[in-house]
């Protein structure tokens, strides 16, 4: 049996090659036909392998993170809005500087607006405290808010002295 092991793996259909000649006895003790058992292939799974590698660098990849603007009555239009410390003084500049997923958030006075706070994208324009402590006022010359995205929230303000000019 080793013999013919030997004579098949030194067989000229088979050298070069990485197959391996196996015998096999059958339960009474009989050889049948040698098989040829074939390595996997080098790159065997390297698909899936990719396939998962990439699942991986996208899950761990930073995702585009929300910006958060702050609107204060003794802030500054000038300064860049990003904490506290740095608040805007309109409602209309910290929108103009946000992005679809965006946080305003406004603190407690009353912002009375001389052109209308223009919403188009994504964002959420909040109160600190509460409608009782943020208003927006028109001063009866102006539309206080126009939102023009579905997901687009303002929530947490007394709006008042709107206007709206007839067919606008």
């Amino acid at each position: 049996m080793a013999d013919q092991a030997q004579r098949l793996a030194g067989h000229p259909a088979r050298r070069g090659t990485n197959a391996r000649a196996t015998l096999s006895a059958w339960p009474g003790g009989a050889c049948h036909a040698p098989r040829v058992v074939k390595p996997a292939p080098r790159f065997a799974g390297l698909a899936t392998r990719f396939a998962w590698l990439i699942v991986l660098a996208l899950a761990c990849a930073p995702m585009a993170s929300a910006t958060d603007y702050f609107v204060a009555t003794n802030g500054s239009d000038a300064a860049a809005g990003t904490s506290w410390a740095t608040a805007l003084l309109t409602i209309s500049n910290a929108v103009a500087k946000t992005a679809s997923d965006d946080t305003v958030t406004v603190s407690n006075g009353t912002y009375n607006i001389t052109n209308q706070i223009s919403i188009t994208n994504g964002i959420t324009v909040q109160s600190l405290n509460g409608a009782t402590n943020a208003i927006v006022n028109g001063g009866g010359s102006v539309r206080c808010f126009y939102v023009s995205h579905t997901n687009a929230v303002v929530d947490g303000f007394t709006i008042t002295n709107g206007y709206l000019a007839s067919g606008n």
